[in-house]
């Protein structure tokens, strides 16, 4: 059985009056409290907040990994020019030679 959000409130604050949380409050305040809840939650504002604060991260987590693939492909190229030995590009990623080296045996990727 699904439950519309006022429903939903008028059982919480209930649960809140029988389980005596904060000393009676809810009893004395039971409307008050059933106001505040119902006028500070609009669903259509907590969803969009969540797909921004999701969208937010998912751009932090791309630009840190094009980054790193950016880091990485300079590192490579700079080997491949011989401006730089294996041992300092592995060092500078922060990977074993042996890790470094089979990273410069895949293909280029855009």
């Amino acid at each position: 059985m699904k439950m519309n959000l006022e429903e939903a409130i008028d059982r919480a604050v209930e649960a809140a009056v029988q389980e005596n949380l904060l000393d009676g409050y809810f009893k004395a305040h039971r409307t008050e409290v059933k106001q505040m809840v119902l006028s500070d939650y609009n669903e259509e504002l907590t969803l969009q907040n969540r797909f921004e604060d999701g969208k937010e991260e998912g751009f932090k987590i791309g630009m840190q990994q094009g980054i790193e693939r950016g880091k990485l492909a300079l590192l490579k190229q700079l080997v491949v020019e011989e401006i730089i030995s294996v041992e300092q590009a592995a060092e500078k990623a922060g990977m074993g030679v042996e890790d470094f080296e089979k990273l410069l045996k895949e293909p280029a990727t855009n």
